[in-house]
């Protein structure tokens, strides 16, 4: 492989990463906020205590996960393709 290719491949990588990042945060900010909503107390006249949809919360981290794992691949090659492409390394904090 080439610069040029690694080149090319780093910066179709990195554009992949930042997509699935934004997905991953916004499905767990969507379970976050039925979280947030079950765990808000109700006004007196509305009951002791709101429902939580726990399907929802799961199946929102389940695929949240599943896109985690796509984004690990791509950091993965990313990595790889960084010092021939004379580009950063991208990391998770």
């Amino acid at each position: 492989m080439n610069n040029y290719e690694a080149i090319g491949r780093y910066h179709v990588a990195v554009k992949e990463a930042r997509e699935l990042i934004s997905k991953r945060n916004n499905l767990l900010s969507r379970a976050a906020s039925v979280l947030k909503y079950a765990s808000d107390q109700p006004l007196p006249s509305q009951g002791i205590a709101k429902r939580c949809n726990f399907n929802a919360v799961q199946a929102l981290l389940a695929e949240a996960q599943e896109i985690d794992c796509e984004l690990m691949k791509v950091l993965e090659e990313i990595a790889g393709l960084a010092p021939i492409a004379n580009e950063p390394v991208l990391e998770l904090v």
